[in-house]
């Protein structure tokens, strides 16, 4: 009989080629306990099917399990997809891997899989259902926890709120233990893994933000006055933009986007690129440092789209002079070939 896998690790790529090779690479070498992988490409084209079939034929699992997508459906989507798919007791779902520690992640499995408990978090400071201070503050900071903090003990959450939230582009972890943590605090526990660059730099957004704040009063029952604190940190967000990045210039994050790429960390430097473009999409400088990035990261495809709409943009003739700032016009006389003026002449009288 199929003996049932502690843990069920669920991969999922999109045009992140740079941190499939060190993040498939630790969970493949796990030795210590039975676990399955789960890896979806959502549908990449910079490479990664080839990294990832690579990697796969080298290593040979025999509960390794890899599914690519056709049309690109979202992470939360392709975590949704997985979630049906695997046996394990525990759910874990890293975004990226640069260095795991295989001791503590089965002591913190076998542990909750043990407990009554939901789920287990790495230790940081994670708020108590019922203080709303604690998540006031915590909604507030930049550093929330990523994906790959958490552990799920599937076998207590109910199917109907084990899923991650579609809305959300990142941090969907967060968003499934702020519903859980209603009914469960965490087993906290210490880290189990360092991340790849691209997880270094993630800042939760103020869509994040008032995604976990609509959620929580929702779910809690609040006060009035907690209400209009919670309400306040609406506001606050409706003014202030987003957190981290987008309070910068686009000179300063250009910058370290360069700084960035030079130093060889292309995901969180093609991160900050695309932050400059959403606000301000022909941006040139910007564009130019996103193609050499897309160079750099193989993804040769939407480099060369990008390489063509560069060209386009440099063959445009300049904007014409509007006609209310034309000072002076000039008249040439012509013989054979001369054409019959039209229009007006709104220049001064020569």
């Amino acid at each position: 009989m199929h003996q049932q896998p502690l843990l069920s690790i669920i991969f999922t790529v999109y045009n992140q080629r740079d941190i499939i090779e060190s993040t498939l690479n630790a969970i493949l070498e796990i030795e210590s306990f039975p676990f399955e992988l789960i890896i979806i490409d959502d549908a990449s084209t910079d490479g990664s099917d080839d990294a990832i079939q690579s990697l796969l034929d080298y290593h040979q699992h025999d509960h390794a399990f890899y599914f690519d997508h056709e049309k690109t459906a979202g992470r939360a989507n392709c975590l949704n997809e997985a979630i049906q798919q695997a046996s394990g007791k525990v759910l874990w779902t890293p975004s990226s891997i640069n260095q795991l520690d295989e001791k503590m992640l089965k002591e913190t499995a076998e542990s909750l899989a043990e407990s009554d408990v939901l789920f287990s978090l790495q230790k940081n400071g994670f708020p108590e259902s019922n203080s709303i201070l604690q998540w006031i503050n915590f909604i507030k900071k930049s550093d929330w926890p990523k994906d790959g903090a958490f552990l799920w003990n599937r076998n207590n959450i109910a199917a109907s709120s084990l899923f991650f939230n579609p809305v959300l582009s990142q941090f969907h972890g967060v968003e499934l233990a702020a519903r859980l943590s209603t009914h469960s605090y965490p087993l906290e526990t210490e880290p189990l893994y360092t991340t790849a660059e691209l997880e270094k730099h993630a800042v939760p957004k103020d869509k994040e933000r008032l995604e976990l704040v609509f959620l929580l009063l929702r779910s809690f029952e609040w006060t009035d006055e907690e209400r209009n604190q919670v309400l306040h940190l609406v506001e606050s967000f409706s003014t202030s933009g987003d957190s981290g990045p987008a309070v910068r210039s686009h000179e300063a994050l250009l910058e370290e986007a360069q700084q960035m790429k030079e130093d060889g960390r292309f995901s969180p430097a093609l991160e900050l690129v695309e932050h400059v473009l959403n606000d301000q999409p022909g941006h040139p400088e910007a564009k130019q440092i996103k193609l050499e990035i897309l160079e750099k990261k193989r993804r040769f495809v939407e480099a060369s789209e990008l390489k063509h709409e560069l060209k386009v943009s440099e063959d445009k003739p300049a904007n014409k002079t509007p006609a209310e700032d034309i000072v002076t016009s000039i008249i040439i006389p012509t013989s054979l070939y001369g054409k019959a003026g039209t229009g007006t002449m709104p220049g001064k009288p020569l």
